[in-house]
């Protein structure tokens, strides 16, 4: 059995499925281990009282749009809610458990990053956003990424369905659809700038893959670190 936990990021842009992906993660994990030795966490941690500024931000109370708030202002935001949540595992003694988390430090580097278009700036944001939440504010470090990628047409088809059918309100991202399009393609950059494992839940007709082939390739990537895990 390690002597650590283990801890599995998945990450993508709006639509993609993420939170599907996640449960679906979690049960396999669960019939494979047991009831204990998981954890899905989500982010933003909407339960905890660490959230309360993300949601200021994200239901525009602090500004009429994303990009008036800096990539840095409102990457301090989320990475607040991030160590409040991951502090009180530290303070219980959480050990040797395996965290599937449904976004975490990734979603800032591909929404925030998206923010900045020259490279040069991006990187050295991705590198004080590196150096903050991980060494600073000490969260810890995933063992793996997982990046869904999908296109941003797709993605506005299938966030507009949702929004249609369960009468959804848009946050300040959600609403911007140039926010949308830009953490696209900063997503994919940063997916390969930090060797994060990619996959890519279209088909070539453009149409979706089953959430059972997107899960299984998910279990594919993931099975070498799971692989001394009793």
């Amino acid at each position: 059995m390690t002597d650590k936990n283990i801890y599995i990021c998945i990450e993508g842009i709006d639509g993609v499925g993420k939170e599907t992906q996640s449960n679906l993660l979690k049960d396999y994990l669960i019939e494979k281990y047991s009831k204990d030795k998981v954890i899905l966490q989500n982010f933003p941690n909407y339960n905890s009282e660490g959230c309360f500024p993300v949601k200021l931000y994200l239901n525009g109370n602090l500004s009429n749009t994303a990009s008036e708030i800096t990539a840095y202002q409102s990457s301090v935001l989320f990475a607040v809610d991030r160590f409040i949540t991951m502090k009180k595992y530290e303070k219980e003694k959480v050990e040797n458990k395996i965290f599937v988390l449904d976004r975490y430090v990734s979603s800032n580097m591909v929404h925030q990053g998206g923010k900045i278009n020259d490279k040069k700036e991006l990187n050295d944001f991705l590198d004080w956003l590196d150096n903050f939440e991980f060494n600073i504010m000490g969260i810890p470090k995933v063992d793996k990424v997982i990046y869904l990628k999908i296109s941003v047409e797709k993605s506005l088809e299938i966030r507009q369905g949702r929004m249609n059918k369960n009468l959804m309100e848009k946050d300040i991202h959600e609403s911007d659809i140039n926010h949308l399009i830009n953490a696209s393609e900063t997503g994919l950059y940063i997916a390969k700038k930090f060797g994060w494992d990619i996959i890519d839940c279209q088909k070539e007709t453009g149409e979706m893959k089953s959430r059972q082939e997107i899960h299984e390739e998910i279990i594919r990537r993931i099975e070498p670190l799971l692989s001394n895990i009793k």
